[in-house]
């Protein structure tokens, strides 16, 4: 899946529409990405791998470097973001 996306990112418009395939057959069965993407960091969804300061307040997620899954509800694997407050 990790492959997979990567190749997404680099073609989308050659690999979207496999990639989009696989990732509907893998909810089917309890699979969920983590939407992370400018809300607030949550330890039990995500891992913060670097800080960027900003104007102060509750850090939210300014970048997923590695994205994060949830299976039948629970965290399967964390993402991997950077945060920026």
């Amino acid at each position: 899946l990790d492959a997979a996306e990567a190749a997404y990112l680099q073609h989308p418009d050659e690999v979207g529409p496999l990639f989009n395939l696989m990732l509907a057959e893998l909810r089917k069965h309890g699979l969920e990405p983590i939407d992370l993407l400018d809300k607030p960091f949550d330890p039990n969804l995500a891992d913060a791998v670097a800080h960027e300061p900003g104007e102060g307040g509750e850090a939210v997620v300014a970048e997923v470097l590695r994205s994060g899954y949830l299976w039948n509800g629970r965290t399967l694997r964390p993402a991997m973001v950077r945060t920026r407050d």
